[in-house]
């Protein structure tokens, strides 16, 4: 697991070090890969809200046909962005993910 998230830029060396970090994050991630390999869009219910994909465009681990098909669970507008990086793009761009989040309150709010 740790040489995973390594992989995918997600862990330094410093974190990857500290037991109380990795005690911390570990269980996170593994729940996480748990709920997407079980999750199944047969199962799935479509909501009447619009979604909004977000990907990184070096995530080398998520193909975005993967993401596009988010579109099948929902009556409303589905639209991808992508923001370069890695999966962990949100580090070094935050304060782009955050306007464009924001920007999407505002549209939800007119």
């Amino acid at each position: 697991m740790i040489e995973y998230l390594k992989s995918i830029g997600g862990l330094d060396d410093i974190v990857s070090e500290n037991k109380m970090s990795l005690d911390l994050i570990i269980p996170a991630v593994r729940n996480d890969l748990i709920a997407v390999r079980n999750f199944s869009l047969i199962k799935a219910y479509k909501v009447q809200v619009p979604i909004y994909g977000i990907q990184a465009t070096e995530d080398y681990g998520v193909d975005v046909r993967d993401i596009q098909k988010w579109a099948l669970l929902t009556d409303k507008k589905f639209k991808l962005v992508q923001f370069s990086g890695n999966h962990f793009y949100m580090l070094d761009q935050w304060k782009k993910l955050a306007d464009y989040l924001q920007s999407l309150c505002k549209i939800q709010i007119e």
